[in-house]
C-alpha cells in the first residue's frame, strides 16, 4: 500500500498540491485525472519517491520498486530498441523473452534499428514495453498512449493488462477512453 497523508508540494510560490490524502491499495488500478495543472505529474513523481513533499507523509514499504512510462519517452536515442530494453530488465529475462514483447507490440524488425529512427508512436511503445519488463511492485502511466492510434492503443492496453500480473497500477491521463482500457478508479484532482 501506498498512503499519502496531508502533502503539500509546491514549487517556488505555486502551490501545486495542498494538504493531499489518499491511497492505493496493493493490486489496485487507479487513474489520476484532472485538469492541467492540477498536480497529476506532480503526484506521480512524488509517489514514486522522485521528488519529495514539503509537508505530509507518503508511506510506502522502503523496498518497493517503480517502474514508469513519463509523459516523455526517456530513450537513449543512440541505442537500439533491444539494448533501451535490456537497459532494465533482470538478467533472469533473456533476449528470446525481450524479442516476444517487441514482437507483441508490432515493433518486430526494429529490434536493431536506433531510437532516434523511430516514430513517435514506436518509441512510446518501446516505453511501455521497457516498463512492463522491468522489475516492479506499482507502474505509474503518465499519458503512456499518447501518440498511439486506437488500434495500436488498444494492443498496448491488452499488453500492460497481460503483464501487470496483479500489481499495482496507476495511471496519470486526460483521456477517459485510457481508463476504461486499463478497468481503473478514477481520482479526480481538481484546484
Amino acid at each position: 500500500m501506498i498512503k499519502l497523508e496531508n502533502v503539500t508540494k509546491s514549487f517556488g510560490e505555486h502551490n501545486v498540491l495542498e494538504n493531499l490524502s489518499l491511497s492505493f491499495e496493493k493490486g489496485s488500478r487507479t487513474a489520476i485525472m484532472g485538469p492541467s495543472g492540477c498536480g497529476k505529474t506532480t503526484l506521480f513523481l512524488l509517489v514514486a519517491g522522485l521528488i519529495s513533499p514539503d509537508f505530509g507523509e507518503i508511506v510506502r514499504s522502503e523496498d518497493m520498486r517503480f517502474s514508469a512510462v513519463f509523459q516523455d519517452d526517456r530513450l537513449c536515442e543512440n541505442l537500439s530498441l533491444y539494448a533501451n530494453i535490456k537497459l532494465v530488465v533482470s538478467k533472469s529475462v533473456g533476449k528470446a523473452q525481450i524479442i516476444s514483447d517487441i514482437q507483441a507490440l508490432g515493433l518486430g524488425g526494429f529490434e536493431n534499428k536506433p531510437v532516434s529512427l523511430l516514430s513517435g508512436g514506436m518509441k512510446r511503445r518501446a516505453s511501455i514495453i521497457r516498463a512492463m519488463l522491468a522489475e516492479f511492485d506499482t507502474l505509474v502511466l503518465d499519458e503512456p498512449f499518447n501518440g498511439l492510434d486506437s488500434e495500436t492503443r488498444q494492443a498496448a492496453a491488452e499488453y500492460i493488462l497481460d503483464k501487470l500480473d496483479g500489481r499495482t497500477l496507476i495511471l496519470i491521463t486526460h483521456n477517459p477512453d485510457d481508463v476504461k482500457l486499463l478497468g481503473c478508479e478514477i481520482i479526480n484532482l481538481n484546484k
